[in-house]
């Protein structure tokens, strides 16, 4: 049984993305990760993704899937899951986060 969907998927605003991103790095510093040695030169820096879920069969556009991902250099550091609930943004951290984000990079 499908769950209805309650928000329209849309692409995230210029402003929205750098609240979320800024959101996700202080998220990231108070949880106290550290820093791979390998990446230690490396800037800790954020970046939005977004990737679309495979569309429906009634011919609807696919929903919208946004990340928030945090790195340093290449590497990877943590992977933030954003969902919309109500007019707000909700970040969840991911345990696993999807193999294809590393090509989301850019």
């Amino acid at each position: 049984m499908p769950i209805d969907q309650l928000h329209q998927s849309r692409k995230l605003t210029d402003t929205e993305q750098a609240d979320l991103i800024r959101r996700a790095l202080t998220a990231w510093h108070s949880a106290g990760d550290a820093v791979p040695p390998e990446a230690a030169r490396e800037p800790v820096a954020g970046r939005t993704a977004t990737k679309a879920q495979k569309a429906p069969d009634d011919g609807t556009e696919p929903h919208l899937l946004h990340f928030v991902v945090v790195h340093a250099g290449l590497h990877i550091l943590a992977v933030y899951r954003v969902r919309q609930v109500n007019e707000y943004f909700m970040l969840r951290r991911m345990v696993r986060p999807p193999k294809d984000l590393v090509r989301l990079k850019g």
